[in-house]
């Protein structure tokens, strides 16, 4: 703040006066809502000293004094929420054409054959099974959520046990859909392994295609992703993955308003 001042005279300020000043600077937050009175006795001074003060700043009386404090306050403020604005206008411009650029590739890896397959598949009787688990559980329900919407009807699993004991009962009428990241935990690929063993189609949704999941699966469609953690604890995207599940369901709603059902 003293560069706010001019310099010569700030050089001639009294040592009492620059204490003084010193003290407006170190406490102005407090000394905007003073009075000179006030002030005066919390520096131990006269307010005739405080007055001279002011004067010597070339300011017309303590009530300039403060008037230039909210002033420098403001601008501060000011530079603080352009700074804020800046940074967060940067980030997001790093952010949105990184997100874009994996959903770009997203696309350009999709195999509409197998879009189409998927398509007809929840047109057809064929039983749906949908599996998840962690953060993809999340855009897995969604597809199953909706589906039900559209009176399709399906199964949506997040209890191990209980898919276990469907992907054994399983036979070629059977659709598993299964949603992972990763495509690694034993859950998953356990189930998977089950599905197929018992003739059922196993749709693979993942961010990973050389897990071990898409190794099983008939059709892996592919989401990428960022790869990054937090302390060893899974944090990443599932945009991608919630942008095929729409894919999905805008293809075979498409298809029901083809077919005069919508």
């Amino acid at each position: 703040m003293l560069n706010n001042f001019d310099s010569d005279a700030v050089k001639s300020l009294t040592s009492n006066e620059d204490i003084i000043l010193q003290y407006i600077i170190s406490h102005k937050d407090e000394v905007i809502k003073m009075n000179i009175n006030q002030l005066a006795q919390n520096t131990y001074v006269s307010t005739a000293t405080i007055s001279r003060l002011c004067h010597k700043l070339n300011l017309k009386g303590f009530s300039d004094l403060k008037f230039k404090l909210k002033s420098d306050n403001l601008h501060k403020n000011d530079l603080l929420s352009n700074n804020t604005l800046e940074n967060k206008s940067s980030e997001i411009n790093d952010i949105i054409p990184n997100s874009l650029k994996r959903l770009k590739n997203t696309v350009e890896k999709l195999n509409v054959e197998d879009l189409n397959y998927i398509v007809n598949c929840l047109c057809s009787d064929k039983n749906i099974h949908i599996f998840a688990r962690g953060l993809t559980q999340m855009p897995l329900e969604y597809l199953s959520n909706t589906l039900l919407s559209l009176n399709r009807s399906s199964t949506f699993y997040i209890d191990p046990p209980l898919i276990y004991r469907a992907a054994s009962r399983m036979t070629s009428n059977d659709i598993m859909i299964i949603g992972s990241s990763g495509g690694a935990t034993i859950p998953i690929i356990k189930t998977a392994a089950l599905s197929k063993s018992n003739s059922a189609i196993v749709i693979a949704i993942t961010s990973d295609p050389s897990s071990e999941l898409a190794s099983i699966a008939d059709i892996t469609l592919y989401g990428e992703i960022e790869r990054k953690d937090f302390f060893g604890i899974d944090i990443n995207s599932r945009l991608s993955i919630q942008f095929i599940i729409e894919a999905i369901l805008e293809l075979y709603i498409n298809k029901l308003k083809a077919n005069n059902i919508l």
